[in-house]
């Protein structure tokens, strides 16, 4: 058993995804859910999941879409389970190549959803996600690791979350109101922190590489260079 393993579940069917959060609760899961693709992007943003459930034909945003962004956008790792009526080999293949990792044909049995779900829990992250390479850097998303030319530093979660935001936008320059936004929804602590947090931040990449990693643009933000 996995008691209390973070489970998010997006699934727009309200019948089914009532009885398949009911289900998983009643196990020990933590289940948070979401009726359509683009809330459960907000869940996986905001959130730290062991494991997602996503059916694939959905509103706003189809479950496909949303595993992409998942593996290329957010760099996770975890496990993805797709639910779907779509039983083709090529609907299958279309799901693996998003990124899934188990693919399971409505209607189906809860426990086995229950035992796919202990068998992708018993193997643990993917490795071979979180790796990105961009702008002359090497980031390990799962370790919160920074490498480049040989050298290597471990940041702290804020620190690796404002690297994230910089990296996406690379290589523009990204306001002040864009960070504060997606650090804390727009409404930031008093005493300006983002200064204080970029400082830092600069300050260890600089320290770590002996070279300008981030830069600030005069009245517009910042930016990797």
């Amino acid at each position: 058993m996995f008691e209390k393993a973070q489970v998010l579940l997006v699934e727009d069917n309200d019948e089914l995804a009532g009885s398949v959060a009911d289900y998983l609760i009643a196990l020990g899961y933590d289940v948070d859910f979401a009726y359509n693709g683009a809330a459960g992007l907000q869940l996986l943003e905001k959130n730290r999941y062991d494991l997602a459930i996503f059916d694939v034909a959905m509103p706003k945003m189809n479950g496909l879409d949303l595993c992409r962004k998942l593996r290329n956008e957010l760099f996770s790792p975890i496990p993805v389970i797709f639910l779907t009526a779509r039983d083709t080999l090529d609907d299958k293949k279309l799901g693996f190549q998003a990124g899934a990792d188990d693919y399971l044909v409505k209607p189906f049995a809860l426990e086995e959803l229950h035992l796919r779900l202990q068998a992708l829990l018993s193997r643990g992250p993917r490795r071979d996600v979180g790796i990105q390479n961009i702008a002359g850097l090497t980031i390990d998303h799962n370790q919160s690791l920074v490498c480049c030319n040989g050298n290597q530093v471990r940041l702290l979660s804020l620190q690796m979350n404002i690297l994230t935001i910089l990296l996406k936008h690379y290589p523009n320059v990204v306001s002040r109101q864009t960070l504060e936004q997606a650090i804390w929804d727009g409404t930031p602590p008093e005493s300006d922190p983002l200064r204080t947090h970029i400082y830092r931040l600069r300050a260890t990449l600089e320290m770590a590489f002996d070279k300008t990693i981030i830069r600030t643009v005069y009245a517009k933000g910042y930016q990797i260079v």
